[in-house]
C-alpha cells in the first residue's frame, strides 16, 4: 500500500510539472503570435519571437524527458524524446541560419524516428529505403534541370541552394505523410490516439503554411496571402506540445471489454 502511495504521489507531481510547463508554452504562444502579428510592444526589445519560439521547443523536449520518467510506455516515451532531439537541433537551424536545407534533412531524422516509434524499425527502414531511392531520383533530376524560358525569361530555374532546399522538402513530405499516416494506424490507448492524431494534424497544418509561404516568396505566387507565414507557428507548436505528452500514462481505455491495444507496458 505504502509503495502504491507513492506511485501515485509521485505520478501526481509529474503531472503538475507537466501541466506548468504546457501553461508556460501557452503563455510563450500568445506573446509571440501577438509578435508575429505586430503587436510587439516594448517586449520586442526584452527577446525575439524566434528565441521565444526555440524555448518553446526545449520546453517540449522537456517534458518529453518528464514523461520518459514516469511512464510504463517506455520504448514509446525514449524514442519520442529522441524525436525531439532531432527537432532541436532542426528547428535551431532554421530559425537562425540560412541553411534551411540542413534543417529539413535533420526534421527527415526526426520522422524517421517517429515511424519506427509508431510502426517498428522493420517498416521504417522499408519508407527510409523508398524515400531515399524518390530522394536520389530528384535529385538526379533537379541537378541535371535546366532553366525552362519563356519569352527569353528563365523560370523554374533553381539556384545550388534552392535545389538542395527542393530535394530536402521531397524527402520530408514523404516521411511527415508516412508519419502521420502511421500515427493513425496505430491503436493505442485513447488519450494517446488523441494526442499522437492530433498533433501529426496539426504539423501537417503547419507544413501546408510554410510550403505556401515559400511558394508566395521563392516562386512569387502572389496570390498565396501573406498571413500564411504567421500561421506556421500558429499550429506547429500546439502539435509539438502534444506529441510530447502523446507517451504518458492516461490510463487504460474506459471500456474495459475491449482490447487493450496501448504500447506494451515495461
Amino acid at each position: 500500500m505504502r509503495t502504491l502511495y507513492h506511485r501515485e504521489a509521485s505520478i501526481k507531481n509529474i503531472s503538475w510539472s507537466v501541466f506548468w510547463l504546457v501553461a508556460a508554452n501557452a503563455a510563450i504562444y500568445v506573446r509571440f503570435t501577438l509578435a508575429d502579428m505586430g503587436f510587439d510592444g516594448r517586449l520586442a526589445s526584452v527577446i525575439s519571437s524566434d528565441r521565444l519560439k526555440y524555448v518553446s521547443i526545449c520546453i517540449c523536449l522537456a517534458i518529453s524527458l518528464i514523461v520518459l520518467r514516469s511512464t510504463p510506455y517506455r520504448r514509446d516515451a525514449l524514442l519520442q524524446v529522441l524525436t525531439f532531439a532531432f527537432t532541436l537541433v532542426a528547428d535551431f537551424i532554421i530559425l537562425f541560419t540560412p541553411r534551411f536545407s540542413v534543417g529539413i534533412m535533420v526534421f527527415c531524422g526526426a520522422h524517421i524516428t517517429a515511424l519506427i516509434r509508431y510502426t517498428g524499425i522493420r517498416d521504417a527502414k522499408r519508407v527510409a529505403v523508398a524515400t531515399g531511392i524518390i530522394l536520389a531520383g530528384s535529385c538526379i533530376t533537379l541537378i541535371a534541370s535546366r532553366p525552362v524560358m519563356f519569352d527569353d525569361v528563365a523560370i523554374f530555374h533553381f539556384d545550388s541552394e534552392l535545389r538542395a532546399e527542393l530535394i530536402a522538402a521531397i524527402a520530408y513530405a514523404i516521411l511527415i505523410t508516412s508519419t502521420t499516416i502511421s500515427a493513425f494506424r496505430r491503436r493505442q490507448a485513447r488519450m494517446n490516439n488523441i494526442m499522437s492524431r492530433l498533433g501529426m494534424i496539426l504539423f501537417m497544418l503547419c507544413d501546408v503554411n510554410v510550403l505556401m509561404w515559400n511558394l508566395r516568396g521563392g516562386v512569387g505566387l502572389t496570390a498565396i496571402p501573406e498571413w500564411t507565414g504567421t500561421r506556421i507557428w500558429t499550429f506547429y507548436l500546439p502539435g509539438q506540445t502534444m506529441l510530447a505528452m502523446s507517451a504518458m500514462d492516461f490510463g487504460r481505455p474506459t471500456n474495459p471489454s475491449s482490447k487493450d491495444t496501448s504500447p506494451v507496458r515495461e
